[in-house]
C-alpha cells in the first residue's frame, strides 16, 4: 500500500489494519519524524518499547521522545547510532531516568530503523532518518504486524549491530571499572569497590564505599582548582537560554564558602554528598551517606562545616632561606638551603604555641646536588612533632678536584698579604 499524503497515515492505516494483520506501507510525501511516530505508535498501543537506528539523533528527535515520556507511553528507549550523541542531547535524555537503555554507537549504521512493540503490535519503520525532526522524510517503508519471522528478518542486521556495540561497551567500561579501582588504591582507599562507571546499584552488588574513601577522593579531585569553575555555579541555563539548571548542592546558594562539590542519591545508598566549603584559608570535606532526605542530607553536612570552622584552623609556616651552610671538599667553601613550607591543622589557639626545631648538619660534604635533602624542621606542639619540613639545597656544589684545588691555592698566594 502507499500513501501518497502525509495525512492519510491517521486516516487509513488503522481502517486498513482491520482486514489484515500485517501489513506493509509506504508513503512517497514529505512527512516528519513526530508525525510516523504518532502514527506507528497509535497502531503499536500503550506501554511502547521504541529502538531507533539511526546515522545521527539529533536534539528534536530527543525531545520528542521524552514528550512520549511525559506523557507515560514509553516504557523503554534505547540507541543505536553511527556518531556518539551530543551533550545536549544526553541532557535531554538522562530525564526519562530508567526508561532509557542501550545509547551505543557502529560505524556502519547507515540506513534508519525505528522498532515499536507495544501490546497491539509490532511496528517497524524502515527508511532514511534524517537529523531534524521538521524536515521532510520520504520513501518510508513501514511494517505492522507480530509475525516473529518477518521482525527477525527486517531487524537482524540492526540487532547485530547494536549487539556488537553493546559487546564493545562493556569490553570498554570494565576496562574502565578497573582502573577505576586501581586508582582508588593508589590514592589510599581501603573500602572501595566499584562494579560499574555510574554508582548506580538496582543491579549492583559489590558497589561500595566508605566516607573516608570518598573524602579521599574528592581532595584529589578538588585539587584541580578548574572544578570550582562549575561546582560553584548556582543556576545557568542551556540552550540560548531555553533551558534552565539548578546545583542539587544547595550548599551553594544557602551556605557561606560552600564550593562544591558532588550529591547523589539512589534508592539503596539514600541521599549522599561529598561537599567542600574554604573560609579563611581553611578548606574542609563533609561526606554524608544513607540520609534518609534531602534536607536531613544538607544539615548534617552544614553542621560539620560549622563545627570545623569553629574548632580549627590552618598553620602555615612559609619557606625559609638558610646561609653559608659549611661544605667540605667542594669548590665553594659555603653552600644555601631552602625549606619547603608547612601547613597543618591545628585546633584554634594552638598556632602560637608551635615551635621550630632546624636539623642541619654544621658541615655538608661535597659534591651536592641543587634540590637534595640536607636538613630538616620539626614542628612540635606541646612536645610532640605534628609533621616536619625538608630543607633542601638551593644550589649545586661540585666536588673540589687536582685543577680546581691548584686554582684556589694560586688564588690564596696572589691574595695574600707580604710578609
Amino acid at each position: 500500500m502507499i500513501i501518497q499524503e502525509p495525512c492519510c497515515i491517521e486516516q487509513i492505516l488503522p481502517r486498513t489494519l482491520k482486514w489484515d494483520e500485517n501489513t506493509f506501507w509506504q508513503t512517497n510525501g514529505d512527512v516528519t519524524f513526530g508525525l510516523v511516530m504518532k502514527a506507528v505508535s497509535y497502531l503499536a498501543g500503550n506501554e511502547i518499547n521504541v529502538k531507533v537506528v539511526t546515522p545521527v539523533f539529533s536534539l528534536r528527535m530527543a525531545r520528542f521522545m521524552a514528550w512520549y515520556w511525559r506523557r507515560e507511553w514509553l516504557k523503554g528507549f534505547s540507541l543505536l547510532t553511527k556518531e556518539a550523541v551530543g551533550s545536549d542531547v544526553w541532557a535531554e535524555l538522562r530525564e526519562m531516568g530508567d526508561v532509557v537503555g542501550d545509547v551505543v554507537t557502529h560505524k556502519n549504521v547507515k540506513e534508519g530503523m525505528i522498532i515499536i512493540k507495544g501490546e497491539k503490535a509490532t511496528v517497524i519503520v524502515i527508511g532514511d532518518l534524517l537529523s531534524e525532526v521538521d524536515a521532510g522524510l520520504r520513501n518510508y517503508i513501514t511494517y505492522v504486524g507480530n509475525s516473529s519471522e518477518k521482525i527477525k528478518e527486517m531487524t537482524s542486521v540492526a540487532e547485530a549491530m547494536m549487539k556488537a556495540a553493546i559487546r564493545k561497551r562493556k569490553k570498554e567500561e570494565e576496562a574502565f571499572v578497573a582502573r577505576m579501582n586501581e586508582r582508588a588504591k593508589e590514592l589510599g582507599c581501603k573500602n572501595t569497590h566499584f562494579e560499574n562507571t555510574t554508582g548506580l546499584d538496582d543491579t549492583a552488588t559489590e558497589h561500595r564505599m566508605s566516607a573516608r574513601d570518598i573524602a579521599l577522593i574528592s581532595r584529589e579531585v578538588i585539587s584541580h582548582e578548574l572544578v570550582f569553575n562549575y561546582s560553584t555555579i548556582w543556576m545557568d541555563t542551556i540552550r540560548d537560554g531555553a533551558f534552565g539548571l539548578t546545583n542539587t548542592n544547595r550548599l551553594i546558594r544557602f551556605y557561606k564558602g560552600a564550593t562544591g562539590l558532588k550529591t547523589g542519591s539512589t534508592a539503596k545508598a539514600k541521599f549522599c554528598i561529598s561537599a567542600t566549603a574554604e573560609r579563611g584559608g581553611l578548606s574542609l570535606i563533609a561526606v554524608i551517606m544513607a540520609a534518609p532526605t534531602r534536607d536531613i542530607r544538607n544539615e548534617a553536612a552544614k553542621s560539620l562545616f560549622d563545627f570545623g570552622f569553629a574548632n580549627y584552623s590552618v598553620y602555615t609556616d612559609e619557606p625559609a632561606e638558610f646561609d653559608d651552610i659549611y661544605v667540605t671538599g667542594g669548590r665553594e667553601n659555603t653552600a644555601k638551603g631552602i625549606s619547603e613550607g608547612f601547613f597543618a591543622l591545628v585546633s584554634k589557639g594552638d598556632g602560637g604555641k608551635i615551635e621550630k626545631v632546624t636539623d642541619i648538619p654544621e658541615r655538608l660534604t661535597a659534591p651536592i646536588v641543587k634540590g637534595e635533602k640536607i636538613g630538616t624542621v620539626t614542628y612540635m606542639l606541646d612536645g610532640k612533632s605534628i609533621g616536619t619540613a625538608d630543607i633542601l639545597a638551593a644550589e649545586t656544589v661540585e666536588k673540589i678536584n687536582f685543577w680546581s684545588m691548584l686554582k684556589k691555592l694560586g688564588s690564596w698566594f696572589l691574595c695574600s698579604p707580604p710578609n
